[in-house]
């Protein structure tokens, strides 16, 4: 319904008085080799997204492609829509309808209160945070204030975090391994994904309601969201047939609801963040992959601090906070999570040249994930991108960081913006 509407003003444009249209975008090529001895390619892309732009009175159209050539990972290569929505700004309010990427809250890199639009899992190097989000066929409206913005968003059909499935995704081999132990040593399977149970029809629209509150000392936002959990956990079946195994896995779409509160406080060169949310009827997976998902409540909670000294520097440092209250000792997690994120930038030869190096850590099992950039900007227009990546598995072999080692790499960016 809702792009067949903007194909409709698409057409009729021209009636709302003089238009003015703009292109931009972004074209740029991605390598990225595997850390150590093997030098294996890890990525081996080529994207452009462009965005085209139409101005008409007060009203905006925008259209965001994505063009890929995916020479690692075949699969991928394709033409797609990102974004394409319609909007209208009246004296007090907006209005924005069609494919739109939704952000909520104030963590860096986290997931908190920002889980209204899905994301994108099928790759892990040399994106952005920004670059994992995807977009959802929405209806939202904003009504401003002086100090105060309140925004809804009606969501009709649901959409999940894209998780890779082609085998020539070196990501799938750890979401979807080719071998399983029963009993008798590793064994070959294959995969069948059950989506009998998927939210599909409009009575499974999904809400979100958010206030924000801009005084001289903070900004507060309150969130509230009523939808499906993007990353369903799953119920695994083993069956044989014709001498081959053959698992079946059934997500289980679990109805949640989100209220949340985040604030920033900005204190000279500082600025303090808080963000926590509580998540009402999660599913997660037991530590029997057998046996049907909990259903149960999750409490993530965060504090962070951006500090801008000058000279170029920029400091962000985050703890997060990842609880379940109501614990079922057979689940797959743990009941208490606890991390820290840090990244320390610098601009130099007048922002031409920037160094960065980021890090995460798990504080339970002191497993990590670490990076390096140094970019250069040629011109306004195109940048060059060095990097590397490593994980790194935490105390007897645990923590969530540790089955990416395999990805640790050195990878290397070109950009040309237009």
């Amino acid at each position: 319904m809702i792009p067949s509407l903007l194909l409709l003003f698409l057409l009729t444009f021209p009636l709302f008085g003089e238009t003015d249209t703009e292109l931009s975008g972004f074209a740029e090529t991605l390598l990225a080799f595997q850390a150590g001895n093997s030098g294996k390619t890890l990525a081996a892309k080529t994207r452009l997204r462009p965005d085209f732009e139409v101005f008409a009175g007060d009203f905006y159209l925008r259209t965001s492609l994505n063009a890929e050539y995916n020479d690692r990972t075949p699969s991928k290569t394709a033409v797609s829509v990102n974004e394409v929505y319609l909007d209208y700004t009246g004296s007090r309010f907006d209005l924005r309808a069609g494919r739109q990427i939704i952000v909520w809250g104030r963590a860096d890199g986290v997931q908190i209160t920002d889980i209204v639009s899905p994301k994108d899992q099928t790759e892990l190097i040399g994106l952005d945070y920004e670059d994992t989000r995807l977009p959802v066929t929405a209806l939202k409206a904003r009504l401003f204030g002086t100090v105060y913005t309140l925004e809804t968003i009606w969501i009709p059909f649901y959409s999940a975090n894209d998780y890779p499935e082609s085998r020539d995704n070196p990501l799938t081999e750890l979401l979807y391994p080719r071998k399983l132990d029963f009993g008798s040593g590793g064994e070959t399977v294959s995969y069948l994904i059950n989506e009998e149970e998927l939210p599909d029809s409009i009575s499974d629209s999904e809400i979100g309601l958010r206030g924000s509150l801009y005084l001289p000392v903070a900004d507060i936002s309150i969130s509230f969201f009523r939808g499906w959990d993007n990353s369903p956990a799953c119920t695994m079946e083993h069956e044989t047939s014709d001498g081959e195994n053959v698992i079946t896995l059934t997500p289980d779409y679990a109805r949640i609801w989100m209220a949340g509160i985040d604030t920033a406080l900005p204190l000279g060169p500082v600025v303090l963040r808080m963000e926590s949310a509580w998540i009402g009827g999660r599913s997660f997976s037991r530590d029997n992959a057998f046996e049907s998902p909990v259903r149960t409540d999750q409490i993530m909670a965060l504090a962070g601090i951006d500090w801008n000294p000058g000279d170029g520097w920029s400091l962000t440092g985050q703890y997060i906070e990842d609880i379940i209250p109501d614990y079922d000792n057979k689940l797959a997690r743990e009941q208490r999570s606890n991390s820290i994120t840090l990244s320390i930038s610098r601009k130099l030869f007048r922002e031409t040249l920037e160094l960065s190096v980021s890090s995460a850590a798990g504080l339970e099992h002191i497993d990590s994930y670490s990076s390096i950039e140094v970019e250069y900007a040629f011109s306004d227009a195109f940048h060059l991108t060095l990097g590397g990546v490593f994980f790194s598995e935490g105390l007897k072999g645990k923590g969530d960081y540790g089955m990416y080692d395999e990805f640790s790499s050195i990878w290397s960016r070109g950009r040309f913006s237009f």
